[in-house]
């Protein structure tokens, strides 16, 4: 059970990171998307991920948590491989579509699996803990990304998607 803890605890480190998130729009403006494409494409992951709360609850329910926050991660690489080989308006909506669908896997399913690996009495350490993670990897992501960026320019976009 700790052993649990310990990789969603170094998970949540590095899912927090987000290093690209931090300039994708950059990104995607270089290659001639408009701001409003990519605005609305943040308002389509926000009705995906809604819309796919109650299917991919069912999947942790029926499978296990365990199983759909791995799958929830392991989807959420399919965006970065999109980044790559389409930076246009359809590679930035199919992006998002892979992201909604990833976040709506892990959610809740990373708070039942913490809750189910955690000893009697640890969860709201736990949780803390872990959301604690989180921040502190995106503090480190975005002030990561932003270095890069001002030192690299649009150059800096292959780093960041690789140390995605």
């Amino acid at each position: 059970m700790k052993k649990n803890i310990t990789y969603i605890k170094i998970s949540a480190f590095f899912s927090g990171m987000g290093f690209f998130r931090a300039v994708m729009s950059l990104y995607f403006v270089s290659y001639g998307v408009g701001l409003e494409h990519i605005l609305f494409s943040q308002t389509l992951y926000s009705i995906l991920t809604l819309v796919s709360e109650i299917p991919t609850g069912l999947i942790g329910d029926k499978y296990g948590h365990k199983l759909s926050v791995l799958l929830g991660k392991i989807l959420a690489i399919v965006p970065y491989a999109i980044y790559i080989l389409m930076p246009n308006i359809y590679g930035l909506y199919l992006s998002f579509l892979f992201f909604g669908i990833a976040d709506a896997l892990s959610s809740g399913s990373d708070e039942a699996f913490t809750h189910a690996s955690s000893e009697t009495g640890q969860y709201k350490k736990n949780i803390a803990s872990i959301m604690s993670n989180e921040v502190f990897g995106g503090v480190i992501g975005t002030s990561t990304a932003g270095v890069l960026y001002w030192l690299l320019g649009s150059k800096g976009f292959v780093i960041l998607l690789g140390l995605n």
